[in-house]
């Protein structure tokens, strides 16, 4: 691993391999960061996120039919959903497309009125396709980040305005 976060263990490298095609022998080598094969590694790996996702999907309602599933995901910003989707592995579009969640909690963590805006239309637009979108979206408001009770006042608004399903007030309460 090369700090990236990125998994370059033997077993990823296996099944890249076989979704590639190629054996590779220098590795991670030109699919590691900078590498000039590294957006096909990135493709790649929102293959097996996306497939835990949908397994875990799968089987928790295979108990449960009822249970409702979400996930707590990044949020997009700047009209960027491909940043997360290639450096997280993180594809929420798809998983709302697929009917893997029933509702989204993209974790929208600024201190900043406008960004929050910014960022809540554009998970809107890309993760639930606008305010009625496939499924419900809750976003995490975070109230540690120098939060004021007014720019709390202000992002429930803005969520308040643009249609959201509502909203978790969330606090890190570690050391």
């Amino acid at each position: 691993d090369d700090h990236t976060g990125w998994c370059y263990c033997n077993h990823s490298k296996a099944e890249f391999e076989e979704w590639l095609g190629e054996t590779i022998t220098d590795w991670p080598g030109e699919f590691g960061r900078g590498g000039s094969r590294q957006l096909e590694f990135l493709e790649w790996r929102t293959i097996p996120v996306t497939n835990l996702v949908r397994d875990m999907t799968k089987w928790m309602k295979a108990i449960k039919p009822n249970l409702t599933i979400g996930a707590a995901v990044w949020t997009y910003f700047g009209n960027a959903p491909s940043y997360w989707r290639k450096y997280l592995g993180q594809d929420t579009g798809r998983w709302v497309k697929e009917s893997y969640l029933d509702f989204v909690s993209p974790m929208i963590y600024t201190n900043n009125t406008a960004d929050f805006k910014g960022m809540f239309l554009d998970d809107l637009e890309y993760m639930v396709d606008g305010p009625e979108g496939k499924i419900p979206i809750v976003p995490f408001i975070d109230v540690t980040r120098k939060n004021t009770p007014q720019t709390l006042k202000e992002e429930i608004e803005i969520l308040r305005n643009y249609s959201a399903d509502g909203w978790i007030l969330w606090s890190y309460g570690g050391p």
